[in-house]
């Protein structure tokens, strides 16, 4: 995919969107008569490169008020280094490109960081006066058309922007207006139902009153939101949506399809397993030999349905590992093994009358039978065989597809995409902590669900939960609330909201940590004010657990806060890890853990250094010691040779932290 960069409109190539350092933001809005091209772009670049600094760069080479420029401005102030515009992003004289841009479309959304909504018919107004029908963004032509309706559904963080470019609130804030609007439940708006919960007729119905210029376009524009695709060919005029029903046909055990006799849809690539190619690159088909396998009438047969795979096939249940094992017709060419599959009950069934069967994470087993006793998984048991009807789930499920974000690494949150949320998840990499090898990170969640319009959205209370497991279960839980007791400002009764208005006071934002709480304790369980509140912490940074104490015996966390750009009373959540020192780094992964912590208290000083450093002067000092001493243990080479990675590291958390010295020395000095 081609993104702008923010900070000079040129054009850059990535292999796919999580190839993006730190992500991307991506535009919504209605097409206008003079959209710059992706020709044009490149021709700006063209102009600026080799003319006099002084001529600018392509941003600047654009209108002010141009829709390209405008878009990069916000996007950089709100922190955002790229930015994906359909218009100029995709070179439509490429056919092929053109293909994978509309067969990509939902899934780039989806995985964007945020989407900025562009109504350019639509006026300032403050997020409290939602207005009806008969408002402005009632009337909004972003409503009305097909492309808006998968761009306002796949990504997570949708932030409306007016006319003029003004924020006027997210998805989740005027959640209760849009189902008014458009027919689309509130649940999916606030991420609290996934798009597959719904039948095809109702997904149909959502795209009742759109319109697209090309009629081949809406059955193109909604291919997202069923996980299904196709080759786009314009001129196929009503035949796209012909070809879009049997897509969605082979891919739905739903009659409801056939409510519909007009309405267009179609969807993105699903996700194949990674398969072992060492192992299989050793297995072979045989004719077993076996006579309770060997009875000619009795093969095993695979059909697939709209549902899933219907297989005829021989199995033994092994009860303790609470799994079936398929005999296969299968031999391991070294060992003269049989080879069967493991499969388990899948938990993603959608019909209970027909429970849908996993291929388990170990997927494949050696087996043999000698004496009507078969071996298998280190144990002897009888030779049980039974011939079976099963449903196999033979691809990623139908739910998966429609929402890329659940096997990426940012998930669908609920609590956070508000304008006015007290914090903001969107910076927590859960995977990232499995390439430290440790604890697994979970998504922030609350213990109570808010599916109705009438209940507010996520204010603190209850606190926030991240939890981090490993193997043997649930270690410790970080939690993020908002204090009961208001904060007055000096007149004592309100604060400023950050938009000229004023807002009531309310409580301070705190977190903690606990270890080993039941649900109801973690939910109910008093902080402590003057250990826990955000504001009190040097830099907004503690690091978890406090002491000399470390998690599994080398670990400790560092969480930090930086202000979210679009409402500063908003706190952006961090949390890096930090490896022991005593603990031997060969393996890279203590360098990287140091370096993204050295990384973020740059930004943290940035943010809160100037007034932290007059305030709170020994605290930063401290803290900037402590990292000077795991910089200078720091040893770039291995004792068998040299790690490029390891050196680049080394080397760049000595930058960074020359970096941080100079900072602290320029605050002291002003």
């Amino acid at each position: 995919m081609w993104l702008l960069s923010t900070d000079r409109a040129e054009l850059h190539y990535y292999v796919s969107p999580e190839e993006v350092p730190d992500g991307y933001a991506i535009l919504s809005h209605v097409w206008g008569k003079d959209e710059h091209t992706f020709q044009e772009i490149q021709a700006l670049r063209a102009r600026c490169e080799g003319a006099n600094p002084e001529a600018g760069t392509p941003r600047d080479l654009l209108d002010p008020s141009d829709k390209i420029r405008r878009c990069c401005e916000v996007a950089q102030s709100h922190g955002y280094r790229w930015v994906w515009i359909d218009t100029c992003c995709i070179d439509k004289t490429s056919s092929a490109e053109l293909s994978e841009a509309i067969n990509s479309m939902f899934r780039w959304y989806a995985l964007a960081k945020i989407c900025y909504a562009y109504l350019k018919d639509v006026s300032d107004f403050p997020v409290a006066n939602q207005t009806r029908r008969s408002g402005s963004m009632g009337a909004s032509i972003w409503l009305k058309r097909g492309w808006t309706l998968q761009e306002l559904l796949a990504p997570a963080f949708v932030v409306f922007v007016s006319a003029d470019w003004g924020v006027l609130g997210t998805k989740a804030d005027f959640a209760e207006l849009l189902e008014e609007l458009t027919g689309i439940p509130f649940q999916v708006l606030t991420l609290q139902r996934p798009i597959s919960d719904f039948s095809v007729a109702q997904r149909m119905s959502w795209a009742a009153n759109r319109n697209t210029t090309r009629v081949e376009d809406r059955a193109y524009c909604l291919m997202g939101i069923f996980g299904v695709t196709m080759p786009p060919l314009y001129g196929e005029g009503d035949m796209a949506f012909q070809r879009l029903q049997e897509e969605i046909m082979k891919n739905y055990d739903d009659s409801t399809l056939f409510a519909w006799s007009t309405k267009p849809f179609a969807i993105w690539p699903m996700q194949l397993r990674k398969i072992d190619e060492e192992t299989l690159a050793d297995i072979v088909y045989q004719a077993t030999s076996h006579a309770e396998l060997a009875d000619t009438s009795l093969r095993p047969t695979f059909t697939l349905t709209p549902y899933a795979a219907r297989a005829h096939i021989p199995v033994v249940d092994i009860d303790e590992w609470k799994c079936t094992l398929i005999l296969m017709p299968w031999v391991h060419e070294d060992t003269g093994w049989n080879v069967g599959l493991l499969f388990t009950p899948c938990t993603r069934s959608s019909d209970v009358s027909r429970p849908l069967h996993c291929v388990s994470v170990d997927r494949m087993a050696y087996w043999a039978i000698e004496d009507g006793q078969l071996t298998c998984l280190g144990r002897t048991r009888p030779a049980d065989i039974r011939w079976i009807h099963v449903d196999v789930l033979h691809r990623l499920p139908i739910a998966a597809r429609v929402d890329p974000r659940s096997s990426l690494h940012h998930p669908p949150l609920t609590l956070d995409t508000a304008l006015r949320a007290p914090f903001r998840f969107n910076a927590l990499d859960k995977w990232r902590f499995l390439q430290y090898g440790w604890l697994y990170m979970s998504s922030p969640s609350t213990l109570d669900r808010r599916d109705s319009p009438a209940i507010p959205q996520w204010d603190g209370t209850p606190p926030a939960l991240v939890a981090f497991s490993d193997h043997q279960g649930v270690q410790f839980t970080i939690r993020f609330g908002r204090c009961e007791e208001p904060v007055h400002n000096a007149s004592g009764s309100s604060t400023d909201s950050g938009d000229g208005r004023t807002a009531p006071a309310v409580g301070a934002l705190w977190t903690d940590m606990q270890v080993a709480a039941s649900e109801a304790e973690l939910a109910t369980r008093p902080h402590d004010c003057a250990r826990d509140h955000v504001d009190r912490w040097t830099l907004r940074t503690r690091m978890f657990p406090a002491g000399e104490t470390w998690f599994m015996g080398y670990w400790q966390l560092r969480v930090a806060f930086t202000p979210c750009p679009l409402n500063r009373d908003t706190l952006v959540v961090h949390i890096v890890p930090r490896r022991h020192p005593d603990t031997p780094s060969s393996d890279r992964t203590s360098y990287r853990a140091l370096y993204d912590e050295l990384y973020l208290v740059q930004t943290l000083l940035f943010y809160w250094g100037a007034g932290d450093v007059a305030e709170k002067g020994d605290g930063v000092a401290g803290m900037i010691d402590e990292l000077t001493h795991e910089v200078e243990a720091m040893e770039p080479d291995l004792p068998y040779g040299v790690d490029a990675e390891r050196c680049w590291l080394v080397e760049r958390s000595r930058a960074v932290l020359e970096q941080c010295r100079k900072m602290v020395e320029d605050m002291k000095g002003s």
